[in-house]
C-alpha cells in the first residue's frame, strides 16, 4: 500500500523562499525571470504561490548560482558545517597520513563498512590505535 504525502505540504513557503533567493542575488522579478527564460508575470505567480514552476525552470536557475535546494527544501546549501563537524575536520586534517588511514580504518570497522582510503595503508601491514599519549605505529604481519 502506497501512502502519499499531502502535496500542499511540499509547497508551503516555496514562494517566500524563491523571493528571498531572488532578493539575495539582488535581482528584480524581470531580471530573475530572464535567467530561466520566463516572464516577470510568471515569476510573480511563483513568488506569491499562485502557481508552481516546472523542473526545467529550477534547472535553468541553478545554472546561475541560485540555491535550488533551499528553494525546494528550505535548507541552505552553502557548504557550511556546524561547529562540531568543522572541529572534527580540522583535527582530522592535522593528523599525519598514517594516522588518517588508521582513523578511516577504525571508522570503517565501527560502521561495519569496508576499509576507506586503503591506498594510505602499506600492504601486509595492519594498523593499531593507541591512547593519545602513545605514538601511532604499524604492526607487520608475518603471514
Amino acid at each position: 500500500m502506497v501512502v502519499r504525502q499531502d502535496t500542499t505540504d511540499i509547497f508551503v513557503g516555496f514562494g517566500e523562499r524563491l523571493r528571498s533567493e531572488r532578493i539575495k542575488l539582488m535581482k528584480t522579478q524581470s531580471e530573475f525571470s530572464a535567467l530561466a527564460a520566463t516572464s516577470s508575470q510568471t515569476q510573480m505567480r511563483y513568488e506569491t504561490g499562485q502557481s508552481f514552476p516546472k523542473l526545467e525552470y529550477l534547472f535553468e536557475l541553478s545554472k546561475h548560482g541560485v540555491d535550488i535546494g533551499y528553494i525546494v527544501t528550505g535548507r541552505r546549501n552553502d557548504g557550511s558545517m556546524g561547529s562540531l563537524d568543522q572541529s572534527l575536520l580540522d583535527q582530522f586534517n592535522a593528523l599525519k597520513d598514517d594516522q588518517k588511514a588508521a582513523l578511516m580504518h577504525l571508522i570503517g570497522v565501527m560502521g561495519d563498512k569496508p576499509l576507506l582510503h586503503a591506498d594510505n595503508i602499506a600492504p601486509r601491514q595492519s594498523q593499531t590505535l593507541h591512547s593519545p599519549a602513545a605514538p601511532f605505529r604499524g604492526k607487520h604481519n608475518d603471514h
